[in-house]
This record gives C-alpha cells, structure tokens and sequence, in this order.
C-alpha cells in the first residue's frame, strides 16, 4: 500500500502546480468598452425629416463612461482615455482608473479650425493597462456634431447655425443709432440656413455686397434695398437658386447686370433693380425666369428693343409688368414689340428714336434723347 502512496503524491504535486502555472499565466486580452458618450451644453435642431444634429458653440465638456472587461472576468484596468474629432486628439483622461468611471474632455470649439456647416465626428480610444485599445467608433454608431459659430453682425450676436432670418426692425434700430458707416462683412456666408434677408432704408449701409452672398443657398428673400451700397452684383447671386424675391433697388450699384441671374428659376413674382446705377446691355437670361414683373429704370442700361431682344420676352410670356425708363436705350424699337401682352411697358426718357410703333402710347415712349436719331 505504501508504495502507492509517493506516485500519487507526486502526481498531486505535478497538477497543483500545473493548475497555478495556468492561472499566472492568463492575460487580459479584452479591449475596454464604453458606453453613453455625451456632449454639453448642446442645441438640438430638426432636420425636416431625417433624424436631428446636434449643435454646440464655445466649450464643450464630452463625457463617456468606460470600463476594461475580460471573458474571465480578470481586469487590468483603464490606463487612458483619448478624445479624438476626426483624427485629431483633442485631450487625454487618464484620471479615471477604476472600472465604471466617467471620463471627461474639455473641447474649446472656438479654438478649433474645421470646415463650417460641416458634421464633425467624435471618437473616443480607451486603453486599458494590458495594452488593449477599444474604440467607441467600432462598438457604437458615429457619434457627430455641428459646430456653432457665433457672429457679432451689426451690434448682436447671432448663431450662424440657427438663424433663419436677418430683418428690418433689429437691423433699423441699428441703423437708427449707429454713428457710423457699416457694410455687409463676408462673415455673412455663415448664416448657411438663412432664409430671409431684408436690409433696407439706410445710409449707412456702405460697400459691396460680398461675393460670400452667393453661398447662402437657403436663401428665399433677398431685399437690399434704399441703401448706399456700391460696386458690382456679384455674380455668384447666381448661386442662390431657392430665391424667391429679389430686390436691389435705390443703391449705387454699378457694372453690368450678370447673366447668372437667369439661373434662378424659382424668382416667381418680381426681379428690381431699379435706381442703381447700372450699364451694358439687358442680358437676355433675365428671361429664362418665371417673373412677372421686371423693374430696370432709372439705370443707365444702353442696347437696342431689337427683334433678338423682344423674342426672348414673348416666348416667355409671363411678364405684365416691364419698366425700362431712364435708361440709354437706343434705336428704334422693333414692331415685334406690339406682340407683347403687359398691363405696364414704360419704355419713356431713353434716347429711343421715332417713328415709335402704333401700340405704344404717347405716355409710354416720351422724354426721348433724340440727338443721335437721323
């Protein structure tokens, strides 16, 4: 019997020690997990349908809960954290250490150079002390924001983001107290949702309007109207093509008026340029819109009522209301002129030569320049 007993103990002593040999030997080989990442403060805004964006300005604290997880339940525990927009680290936790714990990130947006009007992405990595790295972009849905950008716009601080119409009466009582001249900053192109634009009856509204304009192409209204603007009409207006309304009048405009305005086809009611002062030729693009009335007098627009003017307005046939007084036009005016249906066709105080077509009232042609007619 005794001679069984030494193999049996030895044999005891062998899987004793093989069994905790095994147990030094397990590694943590699970990557952390994270769950309930946050930002704040934060603005939630619908986005006609689709699901909605969240939009954050100046510092931003994100926070996500994260733990290190192994199948056998040994853990080596959180090392760091690395909050990430895009591929850029913008922080490093490294605080928390126990499983469970809430990590933080301080964003400062303002400091932060990225493309505006464009979603950005957070990510987050989570290292855990065996060298695994979990990442919240592989275990969760893209976590996205908009930034916000605030601009100071005529003696207010607006959202770029969020607002939809820049108006009159905020606007006038600027103008009512400024002492000062202003003008229309490029800054303008943040507002990429604007809808409504409307700066009228100011003196001191100087300068061009920015090329920038071009790029709200939320825009439906367009109203700039009694000021002292100058310069040309940029020709990216051309871009806005959910425009609406369009009204430039009694400015000082210049230059010639740019085909581009014929891409916006949805201008449904008038098209104003009155009382600018604005030269070359009508551009005949005007007419590939649907308006019904247009408004040039009191310019210094030159060109001939030829057939090859006239036609393009008959095919489009929508127009009742077409004012071209005080202008330089010239020439004589091409019968073809009489095929055209308008309730009001003020043609009067150019430098047009007679004999005028039997359609047109007297009232409608007078005041002409006749020096140049033969």
């Amino acid at each position: 019997m005794r001679k069984y007993i030494l193999p049996i103990l030895f044999m005891s002593l062998i899987f004793w020690s093989c069994e905790e040999e095994a147990e030094e030997d397990i590694i943590d080989t699970a990557s952390p997990e994270m769950w309930d990442l946050m930002v704040s403060p934060y603005t939630y805004v619908e986005n006609e349908g689709e699901e909605g964006i969240i939009v954050v300005d100046g510092i931003v604290n994100i926070s996500v809960f994260a733990r290190d997880r192994a199948s056998d339940g040994d853990v080596s525990g959180i090392n760091r954290l690395e909050f990430l927009i895009g591929d850029s680290v913008i922080c490093t936790d490294s605080e928390g250490i126990y499983a469970g714990t809430n990590f933080e990130c301080e964003w400062d947006t303002d400091g932060y150079e990225f493309n505006y009007g464009l979603l950005q992405t957070i990510n987050v990595l989570a290292y855990d002390n065996s060298g695994n790295i979990g990442e919240w972009a592989l275990q969760e849905e893209p976590f996205q924001v908009l930034i916000d950008d605030s601009v100071e716009l005529w003696g207010q601080s607006y959202s770029g983001l969020l607002t939809k119409y820049l108006g009159y009466e905020a606007f006038g009582e600027y103008c009512d107290s400024s002492s000062n001249q202003f003008t229309i900053p490029s800054e303008i192109e943040k507002f990429i949702h604007l809808k409504g634009l409307e700066l009228r009856d100011c003196d001191k509204l100087v300068g061009e309007i920015p090329s920038e304009i071009g790029n709200l192409l939320d825009l439906e209204i367009l109203f700039l109207i009694n000021n002292q603007l100058s310069g040309e009409i940029p020709s990216e207006i051309g871009n806005l093509l959910n425009l609406g309304r369009l009204d430039l009048s009694s400015n000082q405009l210049s230059g010639e008026i740019p085909k581009e305005i014929g891409n916006l086809t949805n201008l449904g009611w008038d098209l104003i340029l009155s009382y600018n002062q604005l030269s070359g030729e009508i551009p005949i693009e005007l007419f590939d819109i649907p308006i019904t009335s247009l408004d040039l007098r009191g310019n210094q627009l030159t060109g001939r009522l030829s057939e090859e003017f006239i036609e393009p307005i008959i095919d489009q046939g929508l127009i009742e209301y077409l004012n071209l007084q005080e202008n330089q036009l010239y020439g004589t005016i091409d019968p073809s002129i009489c095929s055209l249906n308008m309730t009001v066709l003020q043609l009067d105080h150019n430098r047009l030569c007679p004999p005028y077509p039997v359609c047109l009232a007297e009232w409608q042609v007078s005041g002409q320049n006749t020096t140049d007619c033969d």
